[in-house]
């Protein structure tokens, strides 16, 4: 959209008056930019009042993204020579320089004089769309379709509006009409395949995405929203091959060059720093810090290299604390087409008993973006989450399953089951189900209603224990209420969850709430800071709840770094 903006005012630059034989003027007509650009920044060091040297320098400069310095030029312009053509194009500058507020300034002065222009109305909707002021935008395309009731070309925006805004079951009936008054309208076909990925129906954006490429092969949006799409699915090596074919198209497209950067993005090393710091309502006190390094090997191997040291305290005991050190290695394989195969080894070590356990883990999952989903794995850990944990050495030998399935774009189901051997002084079995379902009311909030149910052979009512929560039988069901909201920068993520849980096999229901929250700032892609709290009072498997009346919180601070 953009790039169309900068052509057309190219196009009306262009058209302005030429001064016969200048070698600015011969240079611009001839494409040749760089010497235009030095050639007009002579004339205006001459001549600071020359208005077509001023208006094409800051031109040439705004589609150098050098903003700031074309403003300048273009503001002098328009006291120069304050001409139609000169006050759009320095709203449009404003625009791409993200200063939406005077840009749509700038265009309601020219409103004013001139209510019925369409490209007015046109150029302030798009700025609005851009500021993310998207019932102002609506508002100005219900007015173009009043000026111009049978523009093709507003259907458009308006329907790619309407998307961006999350209105996406109108923009799905907008482009279905479009296409339904000309089959072959390219533009509403790619507006439908965005709209299905958008929704999270991401096997049928695919299918819509390649049905416009095969309409329109040089077309570089399909190529990129078949990237955007395979991306989400995890097909990183196809989506980077995409965004190189768009590229091919439209190398120098804004769009283009930051999805091409998130494509590369998966392939480049990166470093993964974070802190977590736990709290208890038994005191416990624990605070890990954590590094991990991953990158591909090829375009079919990723690897993962983990570490983390954890410091335990228990303050019911002044000055008792253990430490425990972790380091493991992983590798995660594309197979049998979107398969993925995960191997994890490691050691964990606790210098104060002097002794290092072999952990490790396998895997094997069906492609997530798929109607229906199924995954096992096979691991062997530590339990060092406490002190006390740390000092007995708890083994856990787990075998998990899980099952998903998604009945439409809003609604899914997910099971697990899992059965657990945990090996201290005495061998101890958990087995554990979940249940749970997520419904979308629209793009950032869900409903997620589960339920979850455990218990051990050996628990504390047979006056057993070694430090980890074991009940004979413990539920809960909750009703989590979910945000995500997700920016260019900035992201948030929040969940709230009351419900009900019951601790022992006679124990009465009580309540339960958990809540936790995540907020990010995306710098570029493939590097992001974060911050996430969490509390929770219902029982934590691998903590030391005895009962009703435990509390939990952590805070995390994490950061990812791309090379």
């Amino acid at each position: 959209m953009r790039t169309r903006l900068l052509t057309l005012a190219l196009l009306a630059a262009a058209a302005s008056p030429l001064r016969a034989q200048d070698p600015a003027d011969s240079a611009w007509a001839a494409g040749d930019q760089q010497r235009a650009r030095v050639l007009y920044a002579a004339r205006v060091a001459a001549d600071s009042s020359d208005a077509v040297a001023l208006h094409r320098l800051g031109l040439m400069l705004a589609w150098n993204r050098e903003y700031s310095e074309a403003l300048t030029l273009l503001d002098r312009l328009v006291t120069v020579a304050p001409t139609y053509a000169a006050r759009v194009d320095r709203a449009n500058v404003l625009a791409w320089s993200g200063d939406y507020a005077r840009a749509v300034t700038a265009v309601d002065q020219l409103l004013a004089a001139d209510p019925a222009a369409v490209d007015l109305w046109i150029a302030k909707a798009r700025y609005l769309s851009w500021a993310r002021r998207f019932d102002e935008s609506l508002a100005a395309y219900a007015r173009l379709e009043q000026l111009v009731p049978d523009d093709t070309a507003v259907a458009h925006a308006h329907a790619r509006v309407l998307s961006w805004a999350g209105r996406l079951s109108e923009a799905e009936d907008a482009y279905r009409g479009q296409l339904k008054r000309n089959p072959g309208d390219g533009e509403a076909l790619r507006g439908l395949a965005r709209v299905a990925s958008w929704r999270g129906d991401l096997g049928g954006g695919e299918r819509l995405w390649r049905q416009a490429i095969s309409a329109e092969p040089d077309n570089a949006e399909a190529r990129l929203g078949l990237s955007q799409v395979l991306r989400w699915q995890g097909q990183s090596r196809a989506a980077l091959s995409e965004a190189e074919a768009a590229a091919r198209t439209a190398p120098a497209d804004r769009d283009t060059e930051m999805q091409l950067a998130w494509a590369r993005a998966a392939f480049r090393p990166r470093v993964a720093p974070s802190v977590v710091a736990e709290f208890d309502s038994e005191d416990n006190r624990v605070l890990t810090t954590g590094l991990s390094l991953s990158g591909y090997l090829g375009q079919r191997l990723a690897i993962t290299a983990q570490g983390y040291m954890r410091r335990a305290d228990d303050a019911r005991v002044s000055g008792w604390s253990r430490e425990s050190l972790s380091a493991s290695l992983g590798l995660r394989a594309d197979v049998l087409g979107g398969w993925t195969l995960g191997m994890t080894g490691g050691l964990l070590s606790r210098p104060d008993r002097e002794t290092v356990t072999a952990t490790g883990s396998a895997s094997l999952a069906s492609p997530g973006w798929r109607p229906v989903t199924a995954a096992v794995s096979a691991s062997r850990s530590v339990l060092d989450v406490t002190a006390l944990l740390i000092e007995n050495g708890v083994r856990t030998d787990e075998v998990l399953v899980t099952l998903g399935a998604r009945f439409s774009t809003s609604l899914r189901l997910d099971a697990s089951g899992a059965v657990a051997e945990f090996r201290g002084a005495q061998d101890n079995r958990r087995v554990l189900g979940r249940v749970g379902l997520e419904a979308r009311a629209n793009r950032w909030l869900s409903l997620r209603p589960r339920f979850t149910a455990f218990g051990f052979d050996k628990s504390t009512e047979d006056g057993y224990w070694e430090g980890y929560w074991n009940p004979a039988s413990y539920r809960i069901g909750e009703l989590g209420i979910g945000i995500d909201r997700y920016g260019e920068a900035w992201g948030l993520s929040a969940e709230a969850a009351p419900g009900a849980q019951q601790i022992g096999t006679d124990g009465r229901w009580k309540g339960a709430a958990s809540f936790r929250t995540r907020v990010q700032y995306t710098i570029a892609p493939g590097r992001d800071v974060g911050i996430g709290f969490t509390f929770s009072n219902s029982g934590i498997e691998r903590h030391q709840a005895q009962g009703a009346g435990y509390r939990y919180q952590a805070a995390v601070l994490s950061a990812g770094w791309a090379f």
